[in-house]
């Protein structure tokens, strides 16, 4: 007896693509984003930008959220970047260096004027 399996064949169909639950529609622009929370852009304007741009319908609230679940924040002073004067400048001295430089100083030292004539 041979047995076959049918399978009924579903016509395929356009359906648009399945987001998993912990992947945000925002993460392709995500890079972006960061730069932008990086120069202090609001959530607003993020929002407005990723419609204008990329033709996606977001809320201030959802890009807020998406930056928070991500750890991505503006620029504040305390996570600025340290930034280093162009100008060096000497190295500061104790106050014992500057006396002991003060002293022993060559320049300041009159020989003539401690031997007797």
């Amino acid at each position: 007896m041979d047995i076959h399996h049918s399978f009924h064949v579903l016509p395929v169909m356009q359906f648009e693509l399945h987001i998993p639950p912990n992947r945000s529609a925002l993460e392709p622009y995500r890079e972006q984003i960061t730069a932008m929370r990086a120069q202090n852009w609001p959530h607003l304007k993020i929002a407005r930008w990723l419609s204008d741009n990329h033709q996606i319908t977001i809320h201030q609230e959802s890009v807020r959220r998406f930056c928070i679940s991500r750890s991505i924040h503006k620029l504040t002073l305390k996570n600025a970047p340290k930034i280093q004067s162009k100008t060096k400048t000497a190295p500061k001295q104790s106050k014992l260096a500057e006396k002991e430089k003060f002293i022993y100083e060559p320049s300041l030292i009159d020989i003539h004027s401690s031997s007797k004539h």
